[in-house]
């Protein structure tokens, strides 16, 4: 056998053993690809509005203007918002994957009459009321 045969025989091998290799490793899906998108669509006037989440580590003001943007993964995500002085708030299912079949961004308006949600940002529907603070705790 020929000098470029063996080398030729050895390429071959070395890329099967390193596909094999890389192969036994399962990477799935790139994780955090999920866009949340959390807006204030308050005047500046208005209240303070702030959340506690399961995706955040304390508590995340939201401010007018700025809205909150975020690549996390596609795990549940939940939310529990606070408008004022903690007199209204809300807890919503931020990121649900049963619900949200193949959306990659999910989009919140807090508004000053409810919370609205939308997949595309254009589309928005009113999903909650503002209610009372029933589940903070002092």
């Amino acid at each position: 056998m020929s000098n470029s045969m063996h080398v030729s025989a050895l390429v071959v091998f070395a890329v099967l053993f390193l596909s094999s290799f890389v192969n036994c490793f399962n990477y799935g899906p790139i994780r955090k690809t999920l866009l949340i998108w959390m807006e204030k669509d308050m005047g500046e006037e208005t209240d303070r509005l702030s959340f506690v989440s399961n995706f955040e580590k304390g508590e995340v003001e939201l401010i007018a203007g700025e809205p909150y943007k975020k690549y996390k993964n596609y795990e549940p995500k939940k939310a529990s918002l606070k408008k004022g002085n903690g007199k209204f708030c809300v807890e919503i299912d931020v990121y649900d994957p049963k619900v949200a079949g193949d959306n990659k961004r999910t989009f919140w308006s807090m508004r000053t009459d409810a919370i609205y949600h939308s997949w595309d940002n254009e589309n928005w529907e009113k999903k909650h009321d503002w209610g009372n603070c029933s589940f903070l705790t002092n």
